[in-house]
């Protein structure tokens, strides 16, 4: 995600897109407070159609309802803003919390947000109303990034602390369920398949976790990067994972046999996104050198490199039907909007001041 020298408190945005309304739009959030509403319906004459203001720090995270035109927002000046689209204005402003909120999980069909904080609680919001309809405190640390199960209304969490762990939090009694332990750095990045109970983590030791979370104490751990890991994807049909990170490198898991199967080696700096296409079995990564790299993982070879960022990248989104990719940089805090198939840029969002930390897009017909 980011580089060595820049922490989550220097840069932090989100982005969302769809194909809703007249036009295919992204929603991109900033370190500069503002949320930025695009049109990517015609990659060349693409722009900014709407500038959001109401946050006084970073915009930390957001969610969109793109069917009703509705998106969540999380900042560093404590508070949650749910803003009408359509209007391009702020419809209520959820305050409670008394720290930078980290992170935000949403479910829209049954109007309940979660977030987390740096005053050490996670909150569920009622959405209509803007009420805290629970609290949850952390005897220690704060929820650095979390996955939520709303169906069956549970929690997973990587808490920062002194000892870090992973926390699981039954969302209904507010309490928490089940705690592991056992790694020497927190868990940066993780992926949970909640139908098997089973979550794999990357942590800032540079190992892989992969835990059973009805069994705290059945970690297995995967040895191989010599930085944190800040990236992770499993396809957990046929037990194989892909991890990136500031150690420069990609790997091939075998989770079943907990075996390292390749490592790939390209970028002069450290890894920072991923996205991978099991059907294909390639992958995409971004990384602090402002390289885009395309890699074949059974040829297990990187096939192809985009250049266009000026500085590291934080985030992208493929669409691997449509070969096509947005990008987001934290130090030249420009979307780039990609069609990977002729290995070129198609657009360029210029509008935000400040960096860009994430995104999640729908782009489909948006490659140019």
């Amino acid at each position: 995600m980011a580089a060595s020298d820049t922490t989550p408190e220097q840069a932090v945005a989100a982005v969302a897109s769809s194909d809703v309304g007249p036009q295919r739009c992204a929603l991109s959030g900033s370190e500069d407070g503002t949320l930025r509403l695009w049109d990517l319906n015609q990659p060349e004459n693409s722009q900014c159609v709407a500038s959001l203001q109401g946050h006084s720090g970073d915009v930390r995270c957001v969610r969109v309802d793109w069917e009703n035109r509705r998106a969540l927002s999380g900042s560093k000046d404590t508070q949650l803003r749910l803003w009408d689209l359509e209007r391009a204005q702020c419809i209520r402003t959820f305050k409670g919390h008394d720290g930078d909120i980290k992170c935000l999980s949403v479910d829209w069909p049954s109007q309940r947000a979660l977030s987390s904080s740096m005053d050490k609680t996670l909150q569920i919001w009622d959405i209509e109303t803007g009420k805290c309809l629970k609290e949850m405190t952390l005897v220690d640390g704060f929820v650095w990034c979390m996955d939520v199960d709303w169906t069956s209304q549970r929690a997973l969490c990587s808490v920062v602390d002194k000892c870090p762990c992973m926390q699981l939090w039954d969302l209904v009694s507010g309490k928490c369920t089940a705690k592991i332990t056992g790694h020497k750095g927190f868990v940066w990045c993780f992926t949970v398949n909640w139908a098997s109970g089973r979550a794999i983590g990357g942590t800032t030791d540079g190992t892989l976790r992969n835990w059973l979370l009805e069994e705290p104490n059945s970690t297995e751990v995967l040895n191989g990067h010599e930085a944190a890991i800040w990236c992770i994807q499993v396809n957990w049909d046929t037990h194989v994972a892909v991890s990136a990170s500031m150690d420069h490198t990609v790997k091939l898991w075998d989770i079943g046999t907990g075996e390292c199967a390749a490592t790939l080696e390209g970028h002069s700096g450290g890894i920072m996104c991923l996205s991978v296409d099991w059907k294909s079995m390639r992958a995409l990564t971004g990384g602090e050198d402002g390289l885009v790299k395309l890699w074949d993982l059974e040829g297990r070879e990187c096939i192809l490199t985009m250049e266009g960022h000026n500085g590291g990248i934080t985030c992208m989104l493929a669409d691997w039907k449509r070969e096509c990719l947005l990008s987001g940089s934290f130090v030249d805090s420009r979307l780039l909007l990609w069609n990977i198939g002729k290995a070129e840029c198609t657009a360029a969002l210029q509008g935000h001041t400040k960096g860009i930390w994430c995104l999640d897009a729908d782009l489909s017909q948006a490659a140019g």
